[in-house]
């Protein structure tokens, strides 16, 4: 499945990731509206996140982009981003190993995934 940028038919524009951006936001750096905005408040939720949890929830974000839109897949950074509000990037995961992070991101994904099947074959067979 090819992924297209959703807004309004325009590209962003090209632009190399910074040196320091995260393994996460390099997997959706190509996906933005010809503003950057996504860009610029993505890389403040990826900053904050392990990278194998960073990269879990980058796959995410890529696949709501491509089936739901760019709304969907920023209302899903926006979620994280209120979770973490108030809590400092390095104490926050300091407890767990990038293993058990990438274990349970999986899990979440693979329930959702269910779901979504579940509500898909819904909307196309109701009742």
């Amino acid at each position: 499945m090819e992924l297209t940028n959703r807004y309004i038919g325009a590209e962003p524009p090209r632009v190399p990731p910074p040196f320091d951006a995260s393994r996460g936001e390099l997997r959706v750096w190509d996906l933005d509206g010809p503003d950057c905005s996504d860009r610029r408040w993505r890389r403040e939720v990826f900053a904050r996140l392990p990278d194998a949890l960073g990269v879990e929830i980058a796959d995410q974000y890529r696949i709501l982009w491509g089936t739901d839109g760019r709304r969907a897949a920023n209302l899903l950074l926006l979620g994280i981003r209120e979770r973490l509000a108030g809590y400092r990037p390095a104490t926050l995961w300091r407890p767990f190993r990038d293993e058990d992070l990438r274990a349970f991101a999986r899990r979440k994904a693979e329930r959702n995934a269910r779901r979504l099947l579940v509500i898909s074959q819904e909307v196309v067979h109701p009742g």
